[in-house]
């Protein structure tokens, strides 16, 4: 959802369940940066991965994205900014590719947007 749909890792992190839109692919970001709330769209492969991660989190109200244990199973309390953080440095160095911050999936997904001509 960073990349997929532009979000801060902060409003990542904020979701619920409640405001993910199934039928349409939107989010409510809710008091996103400057405290304004936002509409954000899961795009293609994000949309796809979030339906697959509700499959395994289940449809219970809650924080959208939760911790997992080690056993698999998903605690239903909100996920830090800090662990996002740590993840993406986690994948990263399995990935072998070089670290990257949250922030520049967002900005990716901002160039990407303006290089296929949409508007600011």
């Amino acid at each position: 959802m960073l990349y997929g749909g532009g979000l801060r890792r902060s409003e990542a992190t904020a979701l619920v369940v409640a405001d993910y839109n199934p039928e349409t692919g939107t989010m409510t970001i809710r008091r996103g940066k400057g405290r304004r709330d936002r509409i954000a769209y899961a795009t293609d492969g994000a949309r796809d991965a979030l339906e697959a991660w509700l499959g395994v989190r289940g449809v219970e109200p809650g924080p959208l994205f939760c911790p997992i244990d080690k056993g698999g199973t998903p605690h239903l309390r909100p996920m830090t900014d800090q662990a996002v953080l740590y993840i993406l440095r986690r994948r990263a160095n399995e990935a072998g590719v070089q670290i990257f911050s949250p922030h520049d999936l967002r900005r990716t997904f901002i160039s990407d947007l303006l290089d296929a001509g949409a508007d600011i």
